[in-house]
């Protein structure tokens, strides 16, 4: 089942990160100059009520967490068994519909108002969030996501899906900390 699973992630990580749609927010009271360490929010167990993502799979969780690891790293945090910030991913595939209503259409007499020209396209869109919370007062003070159609027809390599992941989550983090703090 791993070795199918990987060219479906490589469709999330994703079909073209440029093409991603980003946001980040935080907390504006926050001193993210005060945080100099970081460590892992324990995962929650999975229900069994839930349907696992594609991306529910220990070898993309070790690869999301290497890419965090090495922008927070590149950032100025440390890892750390007492940390200041605990980091947690999500990622999550879901089927999404795009529809696009031109207004109008072309009947027999010609253009026609009245005949609508709608058109629907189904894809998969893979979303990944990432949370930072203070480690103190267990409050959430930054989160990204990162959110793209996926190419269900492209097939990666574990390199390939590595080096991409590391291209989202580098984007997520190059506003960290956020200006002025």
């Amino acid at each position: 089942m791993i070795p199918r699973l990987l060219p479906l992630l490589g469709l999330l990580l994703l079909a073209g990160c440029a093409s991603s749609r980003i946001h980040r927010e935080y907390d504006p009271s926050t001193d993210f100059a005060a945080y100099a360490s970081f460590g892992w929010l324990p995962r929650p167990a999975s229900s069994a009520e839930t349907t696992p993502s594609i991306l529910d799979s220990d070898l993309v969780r070790r690869r999301l967490e290497s890419a965090v690891e090495t922008e927070l790293v590149r950032k100025g945090l440390q890892r750390s068994e007492a940390p200041d910030l605990l980091v947690a991913v999500h990622p999550a595939v879901r089927d999404r519909v795009n529809v696009t209503d031109w207004g109008y259409g072309y009947g027999e007499a010609g253009y026609d108002w009245e005949e609508r020209d709608v058109e629907a396209y189904p894809y998969r869109e893979g979303t990944l969030v990432l949370d930072l919370v203070d480690a103190r007062t267990k409050q959430l003070v930054w989160r990204g996501t990162a959110s793209t159609p996926l190419d269900e027809t492209a097939a990666a390599s574990p390199e390939k899906l590595e080096r991409e992941l590391g291209a989202v989550v580098a984007r997520l983090l190059e506003e960290y900390p956020p200006a002025g703090n």
